[in-house]
């Protein structure tokens, strides 16, 4: 006993035992810092993917095959011809990345030199928009693809479900936005649900016409063709502004990780 009248053993096996009682952190548990550079991360994929998606030529495709007969069964093959396309470039991006190591937590120079690519094709693809833009005070005409001719409705179904393959092929912009999701860190399952949602996000401008067309058709088609009209004179212009800008801030980034 001491002079206060505590056993000194009593007062170490006290702090052992507050010790013991206090939470751990669980084994797996992910760092709200972690939490939070995922959460960024992903939603700058789902803002690549729409703004990936803002694609007037799709727009006059799904438009084409809504004003013939059967409407929607020429949409639907088109929309799923893109997503066919889309997924299937989705989930070889996806591989093609954690195979070849290109993340920023396993080889930052690899991934910022991929950032870098992007970003500069990016460049490249909005330039050449820009130059194929309509001239001021010249009306253009506008494009209509070989498949919307005249045919029979299984072949017009077939040949829409082609186009959409073909059309849908990924741009830099949503070659970005899937290295941002697996860039992002997040789990297997995270990530698939992730990818998902980013194609759905890209082909929202052939989504959001049928579901209106579902609601009103008549409706649905006046309106169509007031924004197509505007996109047919301005689109390739606004696609490619949008187009260079997102590529600017790719090739700042892959320059950045670089220079890290």
């Amino acid at each position: 006993m001491n002079r206060s009248g505590l056993d000194p053993t009593a007062r170490c096996t006290g702090n052992h035992l507050s010790r013991m009682r206090s939470p751990a952190a669980p084994d797996g548990a992910v760092k709200p810092a972690t939490a939070c550079r995922q959460g960024v991360g992903l939603l700058f994929a789902f803002g690549l993917a729409l703004l990936a998606g803002l694609w007037p030529v799709g727009l006059a495709a799904i438009l084409a095959y809504l004003d013939r007969a059967p409407p929607l069964r020429h949409a639907y093959a088109y929309l799923a011809g893109a997503a066919v396309t889309v997924s299937a470039a989705t989930v070889l991006v996806l591989f093609g990345l954690s195979a070849v190591g290109a993340t920023p937590h396993r080889n930052a120079r690899l991934s910022g030199g991929v950032t870098l690519a992007l970003g500069l094709l990016a460049c490249a693809f909005a330039l050449a928009l820009w130059r194929r833009r309509p001239a001021p005070g010249r009306r253009p005409v506008p494009a209509r693809p070989a498949s919307l001719g005249r045919s029979r409705t299984g072949q017009g179904a077939l040949a829409a479900f082609a186009l959409g393959l073909v059309m849908w092929l990924p741009s830099p912009v949503y070659l970005a936005a899937v290295k941002s999701i697996n860039d992002s860190g997040s789990g297997t399952v995270a990530t698939a649900l992730s990818s998902i949602l980013a194609i759905i996000l890209l082909l929202w401008i052939v989504e959001i016409p049928i579901v209106c067309y579902l609601i009103s058709p008549v409706t649905t088609r006046r309106w169509l063709h007031t924004v197509n009209g505007w996109l047919i004179r301005q689109g390739r212009a606004l696609v490619a502004v949008v187009i260079a800008l997102v590529g600017l801030a790719l090739t700042v980034a892959g320059v950045a990780r670089l220079l890290a």
